[in-house]
């Protein structure tokens, strides 16, 4: 068995030995450097002796040069009384400053320990003040001026524009209707056409979906290989919803033929970036292959039981399980399948109904026994 290093995905080599995560045994590195590199990242897969906090996950959103989805973490830094999308970005600019080990290089269980003490703006502030006032960047000095974001006894500044009532206005809704009028029409609605007005909102705030909302699944963004990839995939929608009418693209949500709607406004070339996208909108709402719920299920932060669909369960080898912790296990090897670089999710689908997913998923990572009692389902169906 092939053995690769979990961050650059280099095998093993004549002239370099891989060394094993002894926290986990799961996963291989080229050496201190690079585990130390991925930590951020493999934490959440690892066994660190410890919870994992929000602010790992801030630490990873910094490692991203993306905002942090989870809300707890939205919560705890910052995020949620920063509110418009300028101002996130300028708070997340500053805890790049602050984490980044090519700048102040404060660690996240650092920055864990200030938050829970309650002082986590002095610290911030008295970290910055240990750099040059030529050093500090531009972020810094907005901190300053924009400190009720960390302190909750400062007044939060009323945002002129409430991003619900923009987004309402947006796809047609009366100027004159206030938030509760807004929403007692909203839920007159279908819906498919519910479905598509959150999704404006989430894209007119500067959002993407997490796999926590059914826009992930249903707007394809399930296809996307990383957060990266899902907000350049928001962009496009964000182009797209500027050019057709609200119900335009309602109606071509409920019909399947959102990939026609991109191709009539000119959008062709930037959608087939994403080379899983069609197979994916070709049959959402109303179809999927059961990869795209597997990938749902193994990346949200849902209760996993609402997610753990029948056909999830037959086929992906989950009705095998007899306790919590080979369920937690089969999940663990499928979410590491789906997250790798070079995940190709419909190859992992043919796998399935192939009835050789022991064997395929084997050829990508060291498997124990137990696994091919597990991922084992009724495939391939006898010809009728």
């Amino acid at each position: 068995m092939v053995r690769e290093c979990h961050f650059c995905h280099k095998s093993d080599s004549g002239d370099r030995e891989l060394k094993r995560c002894a926290a986990c045994q799961k996963v291989w590195y080229c050496g201190r450097e690079h585990q130390e590199y991925d930590w951020v990242r493999h934490i959440f897969d690892c066994d660190p002796n410890r919870p994992v906090t929000t602010a790992d996950r801030l630490a990873l959103a910094v490692h991203d040069n993306l905002l942090p989805e989870d809300v707890q973490t939205l919560n705890d830094f910052g995020f949620v009384r920063a509110f418009t999308l300028e101002n996130r970005s300028n708070l997340l600019g500053l805890y790049i400053g602050l984490m980044d080990p090519n700048r102040l290089g404060v660690k996240a269980k650092t920055v864990h320990k200030w938050r829970l003490n309650g002082t986590l703006a002095q610290e911030i502030i008295a970290a910055y003040n240990t750099l040059p006032a030529h050093s500090r960047g531009g972020y810094f000095p907005w901190f300053l001026q924009n400190r009720y974001v960390l302190d909750n006894s400062l007044p939060q500044p009323r945002d002129p524009e409430d991003q619900f009532l923009q987004a309402w206005r947006f796809v047609g809704g009366s100027p004159a209707d206030n938030e509760s009028q807004a929403m007692a029409k909203i839920k007159t609605w279908p819906p498919y056409k519910q479905l598509c007005q959150q999704f404006y909102l989430v894209l007119l705030a500067g959002w993407h979906p997490s796999p926590d909302l059914p826009q992930w699944l249903n707007l394809g963004f399930c296809s996307c290989a990383d957060e990266r990839e899902e907000a350049t995939l928001c962009s496009i929608y964000r182009d797209l919803i500027h050019l057709c009418t609200f119900d335009e693209f309602c109606e071509a949500y409920r019909t399947s033929s959102i990939i026609a709607l991109f191709d009539a406004h000119g959008l062709t070339a930037r959608r087939q970036a994403f080379p899983y996208l069609e197979e994916v909108l070709q049959g959402s709402p109303h179809t999927f292959k059961s990869v795209w719920n597997l990938k749902n299920y193994v990346l949200a932060q849902l209760d996993e039981d609402e997610l753990l669909i029948p056909s999830i369960r037959v086929d992906y080898g989950f009705l095998n399980c007899k306790s919590t912790g080979e369920l937690a296990q089969l999940k663990d090897i499928y979410r590491q399948v789906l997250q790798r670089p070079d995940a190709n999710p419909l190859e992992l689908h043919q796998a399935c109904i192939s009835g050789r997913l022991y064997q395929h998923v084997g050829g990508m990572m060291k498997l124990k026994k137990k696994f091919q009692r597990l991922m084992k389902n009724p495939y391939p169906l006898a010809a009728y």
